[in-house]
């Protein structure tokens, strides 16, 4: 049974934002979209292979697509964030909007709790259902959606 989570992109401390154009940017495969992850901890995140995200953009506060892991994590040293982000998710993207800034404000529809566990750095926050699909439907009605076919 697929889980539910609000996975992060970029990071605070230090500051680094995604590009606005991200997909042009990350050079990013809509088919199999591979992101990075934490904790550094050996041990996976509980995220895996079957459950659903729902991506934020950490520094615009924004949310800007979905997608679904299609496989195990594997562990893999990242040459910038070495074991900070050791994870790599191959992802494919369902739903998604081209420029970060033309997201939804993920501050305007999440939870405090959701809200709270971003702004505390967490890695990942869980979701319910609910609130994964809510989301999902609303970047979705989103004029500049695009939806993998």
């Amino acid at each position: 049974m697929p889980q539910f989570w609000l996975e992060p992109f970029g990071t605070t401390n230090p500051p680094r934002r995604m590009d606005p154009d991200w997909i042009t940017a990350e050079g990013v495969d809509i088919e199999r979209w591979e992101i990075l992850s934490g904790p550094s901890a050996r041990n996976p995140p509980k995220m895996g292979r079957g459950d659903q995200l729902i991506f934020h953009a950490v520094g615009h506060a924004r949310m800007f697509g979905a997608g679904e892991i299609l496989e195990t994590p594997r562990y893999s040293t990242h040459p910038v964030w070495k074991e900070r982000f050791p994870w790599v998710y191959p992802v494919r993207v369902e739903t998604w909007i081209p420029i970060v800034t033309d997201g939804l404000r993920t501050s305007e529809l999440v939870s405090k709790r959701v809200l709270g566990r971003l702004q505390a750095g967490a890695p990942y926050v869980d979701l319910t259902r609910e609130e994964f699909e809510a989301l999902r439907d609303a970047l979705k009605g989103l004029a500049s959606a695009r939806f993998h076919e």
